[in-house]
């Protein structure tokens, strides 16, 4: 944790701070600052705090305040700095003490699996799909994989069977996409997901098995604390 010693100049910022937020009638207030590797992101303060759940409008003063403090290198020590994150401020205006907790994405994953037999794929989509199965090269080859990737808002599945570079029609990927919105809403939004589909012909099924990205703020710790 981040020792510092305060300038009179920034104490006096802060205790004027206090004054105001209390105006408010609140007895302290909690200010958000996105990250980015370890940066405040875009040089950005926000303009407001909660205090007793009220907003509070912040000020220039406070403000580069805020901002100089929190670009202290030290306070990232336990830091990857790999992704975004999160500095959370807390200032107690009555017992004029701050503490500033760091919060860091962590990335983990989820695997959710899948089955749809042919007996269930509509008439008029089977028949295309039984179709395209007959275009396939007469070898013994009885399972083909496809994968899928997506975030960030948008996702595809890919246009050809891996195991023998084919080109995949429309309607076979329409009866995939079915399967895969049907098993997670959403596949391709924010963190998104990846996967594969494995069609066996002779069982008749198609096995879908989605990795879905999760991503959550972990807190590691208090990483400034003073009192003013």
């Amino acid at each position: 944790m981040e020792k510092i010693n305060l300038t009179p100049e920034q104490i006096k910022t802060l205790q004027l701070f206090s004054y105001y937020v209390q105006s408010h009638g609140a007895g302290e207030i909690t200010i958000d600052l996105s990250l980015q590797d370890c940066n405040v992101e875009y040089d950005y303060v926000p303009d407001f705090g909660y205090g007793d759940n009220t907003r509070i409008d912040l000020y220039d003063s406070i403000k580069e305040l805020i901002e100089e403090l929190s670009s202290l290198p030290d306070l990232y020590f336990d830091a990857t700095c790999e992704d975004y994150g999160s500095l959370l401020w807390n200032i107690d205006c009555k017992e004029r003490k701050v503490k500033v907790t760091l919060y860091e994405n962590s990335l983990s994953s989820n695997e959710i699996t899948n089955s749809l037999t042919f007996d269930d794929i509509p008439n008029n989509l089977l028949e295309h799909l039984e179709d395209f199965i007959n275009t396939l090269p007469n070898n013994e080859i009885n399972e083909y994989t496809i994968y899928f990737n997506g975030g960030g808002d948008s996702g595809y599945i890919d246009d050809f069977l891996n195991e023998t570079n084919t080109p995949i029609s429309n309607h076979v990927s329409d009866i995939l996409y079915e399967l895969l919105n049907n098993t997670l809403a959403g596949w391709e939004i924010n963190e998104g997901s990846q996967g594969k589909f494995i069609l066996h012909l002779d069982e008749e099924v198609i096995d879908l098995y989605v990795e879905e990205n999760i991503s959550e703020l972990m807190s590691l710790g208090t990483v400034l604390y003073f009192e003013f």
